[in-house]
C-alpha cells in the first residue's frame, strides 16, 4: 500500500491510497499533480478480487457520509486507487500523526472482537500547503493552443485518416457526458476517470478538460 497526500489548507488534505503490484509509484499521476508520498507499507498479500477496508485513528479523519467506509477493491494489473479528502481533528494536538488500518473485512460493531489489521500506516501530512486553484478549462489545459488530431469520426484507421486542427475547449464543451467513452479510447485509466469525476462533480466540460490534461501527460502512450 502507498499513500500520497497534498495539503490544500491547514486543516484539510487530499489523499490517494494505492494498492500497487510493482514499484512504479514514481510514475503515477500524483507526482504530476504535486502530491507527496507520505507512507508505504511492507509487501503484503492481497487476493485478486478481494476488497480491503480502511479504518482511521489518530489526528486524521476522512470526510465521508455517515456510516460510509472507504474500500479498496483489488484487481491485478489495474490501478487500484482510492481518492478522498481528510481533515485534521485537532490542530493543537501534541501528536499530529494519523493512522490508516487496512482490514480484510468491514468495520465490526461495537462490542464485537476487533479485527487484526493487514497493516497499519502512520500518516503525517506535508507541511507545505498547495491551495487548489479555481480551475478553468483554460487553466487546466492551456487550451489557447491548437492541437492536431487524426480522426475518422472518432477512432483513427490507417486507411481513412483526416487531419484537422481543433481547439480542445470546443471538444470539451461538445463532449458533455460522452467524455468517459473517449477517455477509454484514449487509454485514460478507469482510476483517473474516477478521480476526475470526484474532483469536478456535475461539470462535464471541466471533466473532459481534465481528461485531456491526463492524456497529454501520458505522452508517447497517448492515442
Amino acid at each position: 500500500f502507498v499513500v500520497f497526500a497534498k495539503r490544500v489548507d491547514p486543516m484539510e488534505a487530499r489523499l490517494r491510497v494505492f494498492c500497487m503490484t510493482d514499484d512504479k509509484e514514481d510514475k503515477t499521476l500524483e507526482h504530476q499533480e504535486h502530491f507527496t508520498e507520505v507512507a508505504k507499507s511492507r509487501d503484503v498479500e492481497v487476493l485478486e478480487g478481494k476488497t480491503q477496508y480502511m479504518e482511521f485513528a489518530g489526528n486524521l479523519v476522512p470526510v465521508l457520509k455517515s456510516g460510509e467506509q472507504l474500500q479498496l477493491p483489488f484487481r491485478a494489473f489495474k490501478e487500484n486507487r482510492v481518492p478522498f479528502t481528510a481533515r485534521i481533528k485537532d490542530p493543537d494536538a501534541a501528536d499530529m500523526v494519523g493512522r490508516i488500518m487496512f482490514m480484510s473485512e468491514p468495520k465490526v460493531a461495537k462490542g464485537e472482537p476487533p479485527q487484526t489489521p493487514i497493516c497499519t500506516l502512520n500518516i503525517l501530512l506535508p507541511d507545505k500547503i498547495s491551495p487548489e486553484a479555481a480551475h478553468s478549462e483554460l487553466d487546466l489545459l492551456e487550451l489557447s493552443k491548437n492541437y492536431s488530431f487524426l480522426r475518422d469520426g472518432g477512432i483513427s484507421r490507417p486507411d481513412t485518416i483526416h487531419r484537422a486542427t481543433i481547439r480542445l475547449t470546443d471538444i470539451a464543451n461538445l463532449l458533455d457526458k460522452d467524455w468517459e467513452k473517449l477517455a477509454e479510447e484514449m487509454n485514460v485509466s478507469p482510476g483517473d476517470v474516477e478521480i476526475i469525476k470526484s474532483e469536478h462533480p456535475n461539470k462535464p466540460a471541466l471533466q473532459a478538460a481534465a481528461m485531456f490534461k491526463i492524456w497529454q501527460a501520458n505522452g508517447n502512450k497517448a492515442t
